[in-house]
């Protein structure tokens, strides 16, 4: 376990400090690293603060404190900060330091798209396709995927080839499906196998009729 020792040197600015951290962290050298982060989120250093935030989420360097790093977030929601409005979704999704709450954790996802994280579009895409924190809107699911797939996500391509063969208002459009599909199946990932598996069931329902 890594204890924060305190900063001695004053004249070290946040942001300097929160550069030190870095390279220190990259070099493995986390006893050093970590006073110096605390010392920049203590002056409200917004990158040095959710940094820390993730360390207590996932246990690097620390003992893992998920109701630390929630605090932390909250903090950093609070400043619009995209980052730190997609991690709080996800503990509000499956009730990691808080109460479980679908309905704020599609708010929080869609707060964090609106700030520049596209994988939050992903996530709202997804929740509005099953009705998660919200009503069944494969409208509303795609036009969040049209967001993500901007950016060339491979769950996005595949989730809006899903959500084309589905149907918007009951039609299907196979076409647009499978458009979708062959640009997730270009991936060479979990959904880009997911989306070849979907183009060769499409294949085999039209050569049956």
């Amino acid at each position: 376990m890594v204890t924060a020792k305190p900063v001695r040197n004053r004249s070290v600015t946040p942001e300097g400090a929160y550069r030190m951290a870095l390279r220190l962290a990259r070099e493995g050298d986390f006893n050093e690293a970590l006073p110096l982060l605390q010392f920049a989120s203590d002056l409200g250093h917004e990158r040095s603060k959710y940094a820390l935030a993730t360390w207590y989420l996932h246990g690097r360097a620390v003992p893992k404190d998920i109701k630390k790093a929630v605090k932390l977030l909250q903090e950093l929601s609070e400043s619009g900060i995209g980052e730190a409005h997609y991690d709080l979704a996800l503990c509000y999704e499956t009730g990691s330091g808080v109460t479980r709450n679908p309905r704020k954790a599609f708010e929080l996802y869609c707060q964090a798209g609106r700030n520049g994280v596209s994988d939050a579009w992903v996530e709202a895409g997804r929740m509005s396709f099953w009705g998660l924190g919200t009503k069944p809107d494969l409208k509303a699911a795609r036009d969040f995927l049209l967001r993500a797939a901007r950016s060339h996500d491979s769950e996005a391509e595949y989730m809006l080839g899903v959500v084309y063969e589905k149907g918007i208002n009951d039609t299907p459009d196979i076409q647009r499906a499978a458009r979708w599909y062959r640009r997730a199946a270009a991936h060479d990932d979990e959904f880009g196998k997911k989306a070849q598996a979907a183009l060769n069931e499409l294949d085999r329902a039209i050569r049956q009729g």
